[in-house]
């Protein structure tokens, strides 16, 4: 069932390559396996809070049905239903061009560029700009570097695709206006000076940016405390190649969905976002800057996960 997408793919695009990646898993289980988590706030999916009322979880606890209202489980995310989980965990209904990046294998390539990385930040507080910022004593300070080469640098020194490093920082700190997240200003309340741009840490709940930037000021790993933007972007480069794309985690799908059978952690956790879409939405944002510099057509290798029982 994979093969007539695939087949249009490889026609349009014939360096593309794809390995299948056989889980071993029934998918029903791994939609099930998505859906619960002991541990946090009953739920493993989320869905942003304006999303339709049909891929929001009506369970009780999840919704009251006198109010309409339905129970937050992250800032400004609310429990997806087993629908919207099945929709975005079967790679057949996003194996098309826009949204296949999401499957990338995310090893640094030498056909990314600076000026790939750069289009991937147009739109938001970091695009053309250099990384001046606030230091812990509210002292601001001027830098000669841009968000995209240190960005680029970041993947080439632990070689992870810069494209995905920047969509994931997009998708994590960008506001919808394009402006930054309060992981980012260097201005947050208590936390004046420390910078979080992959939101590592930030655990759900009702204050995931404290949460976060909590541990960007924890001296540690990873090069923390992370006191200037740069800091954090390698920091956070580091903690994804060691603790996911090392781990068997190296697309952007299993980091979201980790049901690949080359993973060290346990199924379906060690998972770096709940939002459902996040993968997808990130994938998409690789795809616009791949589509701007011209280099769709480039080899680029993906790994996609087959499931047993597929429906």
């Amino acid at each position: 069932s994979y093969k007539p997408y695939l087949r249009e793919l490889n026609k349009k695009y014939p360096k593309w390559v794809f390995k299948p990646v056989e889980t071993g898993i029934d998918f029903y289980d791994a939609v099930d396996g998505e859906n619960y988590s002991p541990t946090v706030r009953g739920t493993r999916s989320a869905v942003s809070s304006t999303a339709s009322s049909l891929l929001k979880d009506k369970n009780s606890g999840y919704y009251d049905a006198s109010t309409k209202t339905y129970t937050s489980v992250d800032a400004g995310f609310v429990r997806a239903n087993k629908v919207a989980i099945a929709y975005f965990m079967d790679p057949r209904n996003l194996m098309n061009e826009e949204n296949i990046f999401q499957f990338e294998l995310l090893s640094f390539s030498s056909s990314v560029t600076v000026s790939m990385v750069n289009t991937l930040l147009s739109g938001t507080f970091m695009y053309s700009t250099k990384m001046n910022y606030y230091d812990t004593n509210g002292k601001y300070i001027t830098s000669n570097m841009t968000y995209a080469t240190c960005i680029y640098n970041a993947g080439k020194k632990y070689n992870i695709d810069p494209c995905f490093l920047a969509s994931k920082i997009r998708n994590e700190v960008v506001s919808s206006g394009g402006g930054p997240s309060g992981s980012v200003t260097g201005k947050y309340s208590g936390y004046e000076g420390y910078y979080n741009f992959f939101n590592v840490g930030a655990t759900a709940g009702t204050s995931p940016i404290t949460n976060g930037l909590k541990y960007a000021k924890t001296s540690g790993s990873y090069g923390r405390p992370w006191n200037t933007p740069e800091k954090s972007i390698y920091g956070g480069a580091e903690f994804l190649a060691s603790g996911y794309i090392s781990r068997g985690q190296d697309t952007g799908y299993f980091q979201r969905f980790n049901v690949s059978p080359y993973a060290q952690s346990k199924v379906y956790e060690h998972q770096y976002m709940s939002n459902i879409n996040g993968a997808a939405a990130m994938g998409y944002s690789t795809y616009k800057a791949y589509l701007s510099e011209g280099t769709l057509s480039n080899a680029h290798t993906f790994a996609i996960p087959v499931f047993d029982n597929m429906p």
